[in-house]
């Protein structure tokens, strides 16, 4: 605010004069400067959301990987142990109760097979969850550069109304 006095004499007696116009200094918009800043690192951190997800995601699809060549290779090494046990029992090269040894053990191989198979089931069910998570990540992270853009437009035209204003 600017004031002014009336140049003339005081009841003191001393002269009066007139105050000095002085501008009063044009503050910067700090909140829409905040805004910005914040809009910046929450896209950052939706950036390293994003980068996380899928990171976890490609891990997740390697281990699936790693767990279904693993239980494929388990049953194909106990149809090879059992095709082995029935040809030597009918070369007569075994003993019936060598076969039978035979067949429990092609059993128990038979179950670790199911088991990793079973494994390899709930391998892709967590998978699936980080696909949904990695998607859903890229989606709020594609959301923010939205709102990010829709900002910067604004703050343009701010910047050029207030050009023109002055």
């Amino acid at each position: 605010m600017i004031r002014r006095l009336s140049v003339g004499f005081s009841l003191t007696g001393r002269l009066r004069q007139e105050a000095y116009d002085v501008p009063e200094p044009v503050r910067k918009d700090c909140p829409l400067e905040k805004l910005v800043r914040i809009r910046r690192q929450r896209i950052e951190k939706s950036e390293r959301d994003c980068l996380r997800a899928r990171q976890f995601w490609r891990e997740c699809r390697l281990q699936l990987r790693q767990k279904n060549q693993g239980s494929k290779e388990a049953e194909s090494r106990a149809q090879q142990y059992w095709q082995q046990a029935r040809r030597d029992f009918f070369d007569m090269s075994i003993s019936s109760g060598q076969f039978r040894a035979a067949k429990a053990a092609f059993k128990k191989m038979q179950a670790a097979a199911a088991e990793m198979r079973t494994l390899a089931r709930a391998a892709v069910k967590e998978s699936r969850f980080a696909r949904v998570a990695y998607f859903r990540a890229r989606t709020s992270l594609a959301e923010a550069r939205k709102q990010a853009e829709k900002l910067d437009l604004m703050i343009e035209e701010l910047r050029r109304a207030d050009g023109q204003e002055e």
